[in-house]
């Protein structure tokens, strides 16, 4: 039988991953073993349980102000061991965290052949994402089959020297975990008590979604973030700002320190994926530095304000349904005022083509049609 090993550890992968994995495990002939390396445990959780997803390996890689160097050598020893005992055909991995690229830098050591979904990406600024950039970079020569969202990510894998007939462009598989998501909504009484109060304050308030957590925003951008988001408090007291808080202690010091406390900006610690998609459906617009999100909300057609300096998911930016911010107070303040107090501002930002700028739901299909012929042979 053949033996597939799938590696996940942080919300964003298991999402991406889910759809692939859920389709894998039907097939007969497979054995897929799905690996969480706790590198969000937090997070993770609620997404493996909003996909019913069997974990075969749960690992425990993070530790308290763990560094990249630190993650990335205990990833390296607890993969090593889990690849010489599973001795999988296939390793699959998605996107560009820790975890993607330690899966991958193994399968080449024990040269067992990799399939990276969510290939070719590329800001080709390496430290914006840092440390994403060179991860997904990295794999891109690392893995044998190349699962591209977009056209000119699989360009960006030929111009690297990857094989032709190992690249291929699939859509992401973001637009089908939402139509998953969608498909099986939950009744109100399985979702969470804050979900329902935000969704009944929807109704009467315009609500601001903000994600804060990449590690080139921790310090004097995140303050500069939170310091925008207190004054918009301010400005616009009819509007609720609710910021989702990363449980990174990087990331929770400095937001609860400057945001606590003030009667419009709602502070959570985090929602399951499925609370999340329908928070993100009835907010007005959303502030974020998440790559994932950045894709949901076109998706579900929601204007963005991108708290990075550059972005990978290019079409958002050229379709107007999002804006480059940074970190910069006064562009994020004059381009949120703009949007909550400007409808001819916000409608510019409502390109229809934007619900379908990153695939049509079938890209776990074209990934598993590919792959198909290594165990049908």
């Amino acid at each position: 039988m053949f033996k597939l090993l799938v590696f996940f550890g942080t919300r964003p992968e298991v999402i991406k991953l889910a759809p692939v994995i859920l389709k894998l495990k039907k097939i007969a002939n497979v054995q897929t073993v799905v690996v969480n390396t706790g590198q969000h445990r937090e997070l993770t959780d609620a997404a493996i349980e909003a996909f019913s997803l069997h974990i075969d390996h749960n690992l425990c890689v993070m530790n308290t102000d763990q560094t990249l160097s630190a993650l990335t050598a205990n990833l390296l020893t607890h993969f090593a061991g889990l690849i010489e005992t599973e001795k999988p055909d296939l390793i699959m991995v998605q996107g560009d965290t820790a975890t993607a690229f330690t899966a991958s830098l193994l399968g080449y050591y024990h040269q067992i052949p990799v399939a990276h979904v969510e290939a070719g990406l590329r800001s080709y600024d390496k430290f914006h994402p840092f440390p994403e950039e060179f991860n997904r970079q990295a794999i891109g020569f690392l893995a044998d089959w190349h699962f591209a969202p977009r056209e000119e990510d699989a360009t960006h894998l030929l111009n690297q020297g990857c094989t032709p007939n190992r690249v291929f462009t699939v859509g992401n598989t973001i637009v089908d975990a939402l139509h998953y998501m969608l498909s099986h909504k939950k009744p109100k009484h399985m979702r969470s008590e804050e979900s329902l109060k935000i969704e009944e304050l929807s109704q009467k308030h315009k609500i601001v979604l903000i994600t804060a957590h990449r590690r080139e925003n921790f310090g004097l951008p995140l303050k500069s973030i939170c310091k925008s988001i207190l004054q918009l408090a301010e400005m616009n007291r009819d509007v609720y700002f609710l910021f989702c808080v990363h449980l990174n202690p990087n990331v929770q010091k400095t937001v609860y320190e400057l945001l606590a406390g003030q009667e419009n900006i709602i502070l959570s610690l985090g929602f399951s994926y499925i609370d999340f998609i329908f928070i993100m459906s009835y907010t007005y617009c959303i502030l974020t530095d998440s790559g994932g999100i950045q894709e949901e909300a076109a998706v579900l057609h929601k204007p963005t304000l991108v708290l990075r300096k550059t972005t990978e998911r290019h079409e958002g930016i050229r379709v107007g349904i999002a804006k480059l911010v940074g970190s910069d107070s006064k562009l994020i303040i004059n381009e949120c005022n703009q949007l909550l107090n400007d409808p001819h501002a916000y409608k510019s930002m409502l390109n229809p083509q934007a619900r379908y700028i990153y695939g049509d739901g079938t890209a776990s299909k074209k990934i598993i049609e590919t792959l198909s012929p290594l165990w049908e042979k």
